[in-house]
């Protein structure tokens, strides 16, 4: 990526963030798992279990609808990272970011604005100079504190300028639970996936329409079918019904 590319969409990114914080919580806090609640309030939020460790959520807009999908088959950590990502995704989407004619990098754009918004530069400074043990740890208790993935906690501190091991710096998920375990930390449930899936409030609106003839039956297959396969199913073969029963002589 161009070097001024990727320092521009992290300036408006974090710009964003800070600003996001300040709107909606008064300030520097840790998210945590809330940004689910936070995305709620803004979007239908869907609720996917897909088994494909590359795949972590989307943004959509249908029928009018901003969509967040969310994989739960990931690891709490990556779970709420991926939620504050898309949070960019549904901002920009809606207008809420407003960049002009800038030209940034989106995925760039995104991935630092929820470094940003849940790893605040205060709370980490201040977690810092005040911990006394070593920089290993020190990932493991912010990445506690935040719900926020180690890797991200690291990528994080190299990013505010803070010297720790270079190590660290490559060191994949799986490692860091690894290490974990070796070092004697108790174990922690956002290292594992809660996996459930549930898309009632958008389904429920897809049918009501449906009901009042507002949605055709091929269009609420279309809308449904990357969130629900079955439900998508069901519409295509009522339409199936309704054709094969129809007589044109009628």
């Amino acid at each position: 990526m161009d070097a001024q590319l990727k320092d521009l969409s992290e300036t408006i990114a974090e710009a964003y963030a800070v600003k996001f914080l300040a709107d909606n919580v008064g300030g520097e806090i840790f998210l945590g798992g809330d940004i689910e609640q936070i995305l709620a309030d803004r979007a239908y939020l869907v609720y996917q279990s897909v088994d494909d460790p590359s795949y972590f959520g989307a943004a959509l807009h249908l029928m009018g609808k901003h969509i967040i999908a969310i994989n739960t088959n990931q690891p709490l950590r990556v779970r709420y990272y991926s939620a504050a990502h898309e949070l960019w995704h549904l901002q920009f989407e809606s207008g809420e970011i407003a960049i002009g004619e800038k030209q940034i990098d989106q995925e760039r754009a995104a991935d630092h604005f929820a470094a940003v918004v849940m790893l605040p530069s205060n709370l980490l400074k201040n977690i810092k100079n005040n911990f006394k043990k070593d920089d290993e740890r020190l990932v493991f208790k912010i990445a506690d504190l935040s719900s926020m993935p180690y890797q991200a906690v690291t990528r994080r501190l190299f990013e505010l300028g803070y010297k720790l091991s270079s190590d660290l710096k490559s060191r994949e998920e799986a490692e860091w639970i690894q290490v974990r375990e070796q070092i004697n930390l108790v174990p922690s449930a956002l290292d594992k996936a809660d996996s459930f899936v549930q898309f009632h409030a958008f389904l429920q609106e897809v049918d009501e329409k449906v009901n009042k003839q507002e949605l055709t039956l091929e269009t609420a297959a279309n809308l449904v079918k990357h969130i629900d396969a079955k439900k998508a199913e069901q519409y295509w073969k009522k339409r199936q019904e309704i054709v094969d029963d129809w007589d044109p002589d009628d």
